[in-house]
């Protein structure tokens, strides 16, 4: 499953330089715990396959959350593109620890399989039926948002989103969101390269595992888990090929 989606659904382009902020504010997150309604993160990835994921203490907030944010992106069905995104509540009324409010991914609604509904839009429509309150909120994304998502994130008061990949300074949503208070994050090479490198273990060490509970042959799956991530390689390197055409014929 691919964890990107196509350039013009998002406003990303790793051919121009690109900025990161690994800083902090008052309303960055803790790590994952329960939310004020006595509901918990395995109640909002509930039907996800998360592959037995726990957040690791030895892990930044926005790192754990990235990590959930990327395996959440698996479940995607959508031909466009696989996206996630999640909300985070930098607090609770009975805990200083923040909260998982809404987890989706891309939706289809018009066409089967198709992208009709982004998955910024879904975490905040999710938000919106369970009376969550979004004022303040982190929204942990795949990619960069796009400007009508980008605009709903900032009408529903969302003061940090962060994401796989950073845009560039001239980017207009860099940009609005520096005049609006809005802090967007992405990120670096380095923490991109850790992630894969956990995810892969989560999934692969979650395959296997599954397939010795059942008796099968352990080199059987551990084959499964090598195509798989060379499948992943091969898919994003085409996509950065479209995106070289692309950027050619204009």
């Amino acid at each position: 499953m691919s964890s990107t989606t196509k350039e013009d659904e998002h406003e990303s382009n790793s051919s121009e330089k690109t900025t990161t902020s690994s800083s902090s504010s008052s309303n960055t997150p803790s790590a994952p715990t329960t939310n004020n309604n006595n509901t918990n993160d395995d109640d909002i990835l509930k039907g996800y396959e998360m592959h037995d994921w726990k957040p690791s203490p030895h892990l930044t907030p926005d790192e754990n959350y990235m990590d959930m944010i990327m395996l959440l992106t698996r479940n995607s069905k959508c031909r466009q593109g696989s996206m996630a995104c999640v909300l985070v509540h930098p607090q609770s009324s009975s805990s200083s620890s923040s909260v998982v409010i809404a987890a989706s991914t891309n939706q289809s609604l018009f066409t089967p399989n198709s992208s009709d509904i982004h998955a910024e839009v879904a975490a905040l429509g999710q938000a919106c039926q369970n009376g969550k309150m979004t004022m303040g909120c982190t929204a942990y994304i795949t990619m960069p948002p796009c400007k009508k998502c980008f605009m709903s994130l900032y009408a529903s008061g969302i003061t940090r989103i962060v994401s796989r990949q950073s845009l560039p300074e001239n980017s207009i949503l860099v940009q609005v969101a520096k005049q609006k208070g809005i802090e967007m994050i992405g990120l670096d090479k380095d923490m991109k390269e850790r992630q894969d490198l956990r995810i892969q273990t989560i999934v692969g060490a979650n395959k296997i595992q599954k397939h010795d509970d059942d008796g099968n042959d352990d080199d059987v799956d551990k084959n499964d888990v090598v195509q798989e991530r060379k499948r992943r390689r091969e898919e994003k390197q085409a996509r950065k090929e479209q995106a070289k055409q692309k950027k050619q014929q204009l």
